[in-house]
């Protein structure tokens, strides 16, 4: 790109000339690469002029010398605008058109017929890298681009995640009780509604239950129905999400949350697959398929008698665990092209300017905490940022990188600073979580795994000890064990 740039701006003023290569996929403008001192103008953006010039690819290499009294671009000119002219130089790979080559200048009559023939002659060199480097990321793009509303699609192009696809398509065959596992926000929603659309069931419904989010006098209620006047408020009949869920599958998002009671009551449902209303009699049969997932640890909790043995291994039948995102990294840029135009077509974007290898390289390097759904959540931020400036800014991503700078030193005697109590007045939940922390991990020496360690004390699972230590910057110099 700057061999092509120091070649066409020979004996003219190069102030607003801006060279750029761009390609157009799924009528979405993705910026492959710039550079002129040009390219630092953001107003330039009319997605009608964009559109205008993918239209004419038919056209081959051309030139507009005028936009403002050109006749077939003029009706798009806005003094918004900066460009005068501009040359334009498709490529195409066996007929078909892949990207062009842009060159843009605020001047009128920039550019002639000669700056055409000249840069055809040093376009040999240029082509071996659109070849080689290039094209190969326009057509992973594009890839991604019809894949990317299909959950299956997602799964066949993490590279990580392929044993667990072949799992999970093995599973879709069947009617078995399926556990999803892994840290809060790496995907198990994706995965369970995957799993729904690989199996028979998938033209009927998929329901999904957040068993965290019901109060607990509605649980029954929710999951089960209700009839008319079976309480106050029951004005008429009432399905639950079993009755909802008939032929298809119903996916129990965290299932830890589900109190002991409504445990026994699921057991029963699923072991019958019958469900019987609430102010009802009548036992109500029912064809479906369970999804269960969890972000804790059941086998901790049942040992804690905090959820039922013969319901876990009822929901275990065959279980699916997620590893998190810091754990495969290679599939960091997978998700992130993935997100990419789910975001831009949901916030209506059709110029997405690409991000630059040293913005890609802060992905794959982050911690990843919050998993899939943090990164999601920075895809749309960096586009929400870039809307801002009409889709011509650079992609910029902005992570959790908070510090606090805790390092806790464990010395021999550490039986005393465990009884400390931890002052909560004036301090955020986020300072009294960080302090607590701190004060088991130092009862325990930094030991995090084990039934007398970090997690097992405060009922959490060790990957989720782990994930908060890295948000809270909590480092350890050395790990000594209690006696």
């Amino acid at each position: 790109m700057r061999f092509l740039f120091t070649t066409i701006r020979r004996s003219k003023p190069i102030e607003s000339l801006h060279c750029v290569l761009r390609s157009f996929q799924k009528n979405r403008l993705f910026t492959l690469a710039e550079v002129g001192p040009g390219a630092k103008k953001t107003a330039f953006s009319s997605p009608r002029i964009m559109m205008h010039i993918k239209s004419n690819d038919a056209m081959g290499a051309y030139i507009v010398r005028d936009m403002k009294t050109d006749p077939v671009f003029a009706p798009f000119y806005t003094p918004s605008v900066p460009y005068r002219s501009f040359l334009r130089m498709p490529f195409f790979k066996t007929g078909e058109f892949v990207c062009f080559l842009g060159l843009w200048s605020e001047q009128a009559d920039y550019f002639s017929e000669d700056d055409l023939d000249v840069l055809s002659e040093n376009l040999s060199g240029f082509g071996k890298k659109l070849e080689s480097v290039i094209l190969p990321s326009v057509s992973q793009y594009a890839e991604m681009a019809q894949k990317r509303q299909d959950e299956t699609g997602v799964l066949e192009m993490c590279t990580e995640l392929k044993p667990l696809a072949r799992r999970l398509a093995k599973a879709a065959r069947t009617n078995s009780t399926v556990l999803i596992t892994g840290e809060s926000g790496t995907g198990k929603t994706m995965m369970a509604r995957a799993l729904h659309k690989l199996s028979l069931r998938s033209a009927k419904p998929f329901v999904v239950v957040n068993c965290g989010a019901i109060p607990q006098n509605l649980i029954g209620s929710q999951l089960f129905g209700h009839e008319r006047g079976a309480f106050t408020g029951a004005v008429a009949q009432h399905k639950g999400f079993f009755e909802q869920a008939h032929g298809g599958t119903v996916f129990l998002d965290e299932i830890a949350e589900l109190p002991l009671a409504e445990q026994a009551q699921l057991l029963h449902v699923l072991d019958s697959h019958t469900i019987t209303r609430i102010g009802g009699s009548k036992p109500v049969s029912l064809d479906f398929r369970v999804v269960a997932a969890t972000n804790r640890n059941l086998e901790q909790m049942i040992r804690h008698g905090e959820f039922r043995e013969d319901l876990f291994y009822r929901l275990s039948v065959y279980p699916i665990h997620i590893p998190p995102l810091r754990e495969r990294r290679k599939d960091i840029l997978t998700l992130f092209r993935h997100y990419l135009f789910q975001k831009a077509e949901e916030l209506g974007m059709g110029f997405i300017k690409m991000p630059s290898e040293a913005e890609l390289e802060k992905l794959q390097s982050y911690a990843w905490p919050g998993n899939v759904r943090e990164l999601a959540h920075v895809v749309e931020t960096a586009l929400l940022d870039s809307k801002q400036a009409n889709g011509m800014a650079e992609l910029h991503f902005s992570m959790g990188t908070r510090d606090t700078g805790i390092t806790l030193n464990f010395s021999e005697n550490l039986s005393a600073a465990s009884d400390d109590c931890i002052d909560i007045s004036g301090k955020s939940m986020e300072d009294v979580e960080r302090e607590y922390m701190c004060a088991i991990l130092r009862k325990t020496g930094g030991q995090v795994y084990g039934p007398d360690g970090a997690a097992a004390m405060m009922r959490m699972h060790p990957n989720t000890v782990k994930n908060k230590m890295i948000c809270y910057g909590i480092r350890m110099e050395k790990q000594v064990n209690v006696k």
